[in-house]
């Protein structure tokens, strides 16, 4: 063993030369926290012997001293004044002696080591600043017996910088006090010892030895504003709340949108800015919530009330609102199933039409799910899919798309699947010589060719990278083990060759059951590509051509399909596509910036052949800068939203454009009126222009309008310049605009009119539906059958839409294969037919069904036998044809309008008649023997079941339950009513009109006399 000893700052007493074989002590001194002197004795038969060490940089240690074999040794330390004795032990030869203990007896040739360490003990002061309201310089005097010390703290946004900490002497007495700044207020002082506060904020006190003091100063700024934060939570759903923050002056609105944030919608607003005063906070509660509490707290001290909340300088107040829905009580329920049998686990994931509800549940053990407190709105429910399964229910891989009304529980949303195990991919790549797109014998295969496969989750075309591989020497590939889904096969390339199989330079696209799909091939041919060229220019005047100094415009995306195929323009605007030979559509996608802020001035999509090394020019694309219409113009129409600042209409709409004119407007001609103003608005794309003069409806108030009848067939961007004819009156101006002069005025401004691509009516009465959800959907991938629904490439960005009252919907599109969804609660959701884009479709109208089928009024039903009798007549029968006359006859004075309310409810007076002409027309129906009338008869008899029915359910209300005489009335009705459905059944069908002409007259009694009381009331 080798020891290393220092001697650095030992004392002891005088050394003694060590003996050889003696066994000897040394003695270590660790002093942590400071250095100090201490003394450590050594007890043993002969006496006790005392070391001085003194330590610096926290070690001392004295050289070896002999010791007596075999006399018990005990080593012992006089702690000092200031220190504390943390840690002792003894070694001999290296081994610790049990227990930390110090005392030993050695033996001949021992080397002991004994050990203590030391902690000094600290009596600190901590000062710490908070400046509210700003930063600054504070200055802290301490006095003691020593004089008075000045300490500077900086604070940095409202707290010190670094903690000042100071060495104090033990018993003497400090007094801590701030030279407060200019401009500060000292609001708050303290002192702790110990963590223990110092009673009455005091901040003089004398320390212990080993006393921890912490001193806080609080100063506010006079000059600094208060401050009120606003936060808004709503729980499982986001929408906008107003608020207001009031004093006696001046009102401050704010407004906050809550998104989701960690499974929890909130927003905030602020901070406000406030003088110093008394305020109010509050919150508008929108419809269907319910503001469940609030609070406000300053610097985290909570205050009330929200309508008294008092402010000084420099307050910093945090107000807290939130809300829950009291319309979120409705229900889905669903059960996943694979193979017929429940299966848990699964995740199924649900959305709302805007997608600010996002939901996500898994399957229990029995496979069912719920998601609960749902607010009215249309729910797209999807799944995931399990690996190696297929969606069977609904088809197509659809989701379910949930209308949801207020309160209503949905059942049956199910998913139903099949196991259908891997799946596999095969493909040749080769020269298709005859072009005839099968892989002949004696064509060239290409190997080594790389094959790159994605996995799709639609409409994204990109992917998640599925795998990698290169041809075999035939010119062959294969994936296998494939999860279910839809694949993408990224095309090969091939040096001077040009892909020719599939057309159109597309990738392959596939959809995998379980299934092995061969044939999966890319044909190739030695023809050189063709070319299309263009520019992407800012269309300045908007004529749709560029001219000199209309500038290229460059970095924007141009496309081509099928195939997909993109690029970019350069920095002059310049585009190149080389593409096989094939018909393509070439456009530039909506979202893109330079596209979205502003507007195409030619047409969205032009249609190019592409001949084998040739080059097709002057494929341009002109967009438009359009300005909003003038503050003071307002453009009234049924439908009408915003698109990059622009007001868009639906151009198969009147549209009135309305202008002020005057004071309260925008003045025209100075402190003159106009004589006429002319409104002439030019669509780009078309090349019309439509022009009407103006009329003034408000003469105080300087209102003129006009209403221009639908565009149709131009839309897309509409420039308008109104043309103001100031006094002196300009003859022939502004019907005439080219005869302006000098004292006349041209505005301009732009609006934009979108093709409807369609209304949605009630299959039973042909009027269009409002609320209905419209959903584009697109053909993704191409080549298959499968639609979902669109995320981008359309304007406006809203999808789905929800139609008004007007039941229009429409979307410009990018050039695609598209279906449109309809659904609306109570009516069968229904899909459109596939449309192609270009050209535009303007009529894809969409009849929806409602769910009980059509309900066709009674007066509707008795025209329908009337019709229907008729077209029996003649019947070769004299006798049957003149009772089935009479009972035409009978029949059509039954629908007089005088008998009749409306097309369902007889008139209370005179309403009886009609049982009786139903029940002459049924007599006359049972005397013909020509024909089979049978079914003719009961539906009379259950019009006239329903005619009775109606009035009573309309009479039996628990108010006329109540009373005795109205009780009495329905009980009779309710009575004939029964005896009616029993005369029917035996096939006395006379009689049973009769039972339920009395019903119906019973209920009549109880219903004139509810309007007798309110004629009383």
């Amino acid at each position: 063993m080798i020891f290393l000893i220092l001697s650095i700052g030992i004392t002891s007493i005088p050394a003694f030369a060590t003996h050889p074989g003696n066994p000897t002590l040394t003695i270590i001194k660790q002093s942590l926290g400071g250095d100090g002197t201490f003394q450590i004795q050594n007890t043993n038969s002969s006496g006790t012997s005392l070391h001085i060490l003194n330590t610096q940089f926290g070690f001392a240690s004295t050289t070896p001293i002999d010791i007596v074999a075999g006399d018990l040794q005990t080593v012992t330390e006089v702690s000092p004044n200031g220190f504390t004795l943390t840690g002792q032990f003894c070694e001999i030869n290296g081994t610790p002696i049990p227990g930390n203990s110090t005392s030993f007896t050695s033996s001949i040739g021992d080397h002991v080591l004994c050990k203590f360490t030391n902690e000094k003990q600290n009596t600190t002061l901590t000062i710490i600043k908070q400046s509210l309201g700003g930063d600054g310089t504070f200055q802290i005097q301490n006095t003691n017996s020593s004089g008075t010390q000045n300490h500077f703290v900086t604070t940095s946004n409202g707290v010190s910088q670094f903690p000042q900490i100071f060495d104090i002497t033990p018993g003497d007495e400090q007094s801590l006090s701030e030279i407060v700044p200019f401009g500060w207020l000292l609001t708050g002082q303290f002192c702790s010892v110990n963590g223990v506060d110092i009673p009455l904020n005091a901040t003089t006190f004398t320390p212990l030895l080993g006393d921890s003091v912490l001193c806080k100063f609080t100063n506010v700024n006079q000059f600094a504003p208060a401050k009120i934060t606003i936060i808004k939570n709503s729980g499982d759903f986001s929408d906008t709340f107003d608020f207001t923050i009031q004093n006696s002056t001046t009102i401050i609105p704010a407004s906050i949108t809550t998104t989701e944030i960690n499974s929890e919608n909130t927003g905030s607003a602020g901070p406000f800015f406030l003088t110093p005063d008394t305020y109010s906070v509050s919150e508008t509660v929108p419809a269907n919530w319910n503001l469940d509490n609030s609070e406000c707290k300053n610097h985290g001290i909570p205050i009330t009330p929200l309508s008294n909340l008092i402010l000084n300088p420099a307050d910093d107040v945090l107000c807290i609102f939130n809300n829950t829905r009291t319309d979120a009580t409705g229900e889905i329920h669903g059960m996943k199933l694979q193979d017929g049998n429940p299966l848990s686990g699964v995740t199924i994931n649900m959305t709302n039409n805007d997608n600010t509800i996002n939901r996500e549940t898994t399957t229990d053990s029995n496979g069912e799910y719920w998601f609960m407190d749902l607010i009215p709105d249309t729910y797209t429910v999807s799944e995931v899919l399990p690996d190696f399964s297929i969606q069977v229910f609904p088809l197509d891989n659809q989701p379910h798309i949930v209308p949801l009304s207020l309160g209503q529980i949905i059942t049956g949303i199910d998913f139903q699947n099949e196991f259908v195990g891997p799946s596999e991919i095969h493909g040749t790549v080769w020269e298709d010589v005859d072009g005839d797109e099968f892989v002949d014998a004696g064509e060239q295969r290409f190997a080594g060719k790389s094959i790159i496969l994605w996995k799709l989750t639609p409409p994204d075309l990109q992917g998640s990278f599925a795998g990698f591989i290169t041809t075999n020497p035939s010119g062959e590939y294969g994936f296998t083990d494939l999860d279910s889904g839809f694949y993408r096969i990224q095309k090969p390339s091939v040096f001077g060759f040009s892909l020719s199989t599939p057309a159109g330079n597309q990738d392959q696209f596939v959809e995998l059951t379980g299934n092995v799909v061969n044939d999966v091939n890319f044909g190739f041919q030695s023809v050189p590509p063709g070319t299309i060229t263009g520019i992407k220019f800012n269309d300045l005047d908007g004529n749709g051509v560029q001219d000199t100094g209309e500038p290229g415009v460059s970095s924007v995306q141009i496309c081509s399909t099928p195939g997909n195929t993109c690029t970019f323009t350069n920095f002059n605007g310049n585009y190149q596509l080389n593409l096989p030979p094939a018909d393509y559509t070439v456009y530039e996608p909506f979202s893109q910036p330079f596209v979205t802020l502003n507007l195409l001035a030619t047409t969205p999509s032009q249609t190019v052949t592409v001949i084998s090394n040739q080059v097709t020019s002057g494929v341009n694309f002109g967009n438009i800068v359009a300005d909003s219409p003038p503050p003071e113009v307002e453009i009234v129409n049924e439908r009408s939203f915003t698109v990059n600042g622009l007001p868009t209409v639906y151009y198969g709409e009147d549209t009135t454009y309305r202008k002020n004119v005057g004071p309260n407007g925008f003045d025209h001609c100075g402190t003159d009126k106009p004589v006429q103003i002319n409104l002439v608005i030019s669509f780009p794309q078309s090349g019309t222009t439509f022009e009407q003069l103006m009329t003034e409806v408000d003469v105080t108030n300087e209102i003129w309008e006009t209403t221009f009848t639908p565009f149709f067939p131009a839309h897309g961007i509409a420039n308008l310049k109104f043309y103001v004819d100031c006094p002196a009156d300009t003859l022939g101006f502004p019907e005439d605009i080219s005869l302006i002069s000098g004292e006349d005025e041209i505005q301009f401004g732009g609006s934009i009119y979108v093709d409807p691509s369609g209304t949605v009516f009630n299959q039973c009465t042909d009027n269009p539906v409002d609320g209905a959800t419209v959903t584009l959907k697109v053909n993704s991938p191409p080549t298959t059958d499968n639609f979902v629904s669109s995320e981008s490439g359309f304007l406006p960005d809203i999808n789905p839409q929800i139609t008004e009252q007007d039941g229009r919907y429409g979307w410009v599109v990018v050039p695609g294969n598209y279906k449109v969804t309809v659904a609306k609660s109570g009516f069968i959701t229904q899909d459109s037919s596939t449309v192609t884009i270009p050209p535009a479709v303007t009529d894809l109208d969409i009849f929806l069904t409602p769910v009980d089928g059509c309900v066709i009024p009674l007066q509707e039903q008795k025209e329908g036998i009337i019709t229907e009798l008729q077209s029996e007549l003649p019947t070769g029968d004299k006798k049957s044809d003149k009772e089935l006359e009479k009972a035409i006859s009978h029949i059509t004075k039954s629908i007089d309008d005088k008998f009749w309310v409306d097309d369902s409810t007889l008139d209370s007076k005179d309403g009886h008649k009609v049982f009786d002409e139903e029940k002459n027309a049924v007599k006359s129906l049972l005397k013909v023997d020509a024909i089979d009338v049978s079914d003719t008869i009961v539906q009379i008899i259950t019009i006239d079941e329903q005619l009775a029915t109606d009035a009573f359910d309309l009479a039996n209300t628990p108010e006329n339950q109540a009373d005795k005489k109205t009780n009495k009335e329905l009980t009779k009705a309710e009575s004939e009513l029964i005896k009616g459905d029993k005369k029917a059944n035996e096939g006395k069908f006379d009689k049973a009109i009769d039972h339920y002409k009395k019903s119906w007259k019973h209920s009549q009694k109880v219903l004139n006399s509810e309007q007798d009381d309110d004629e009383d009331d």
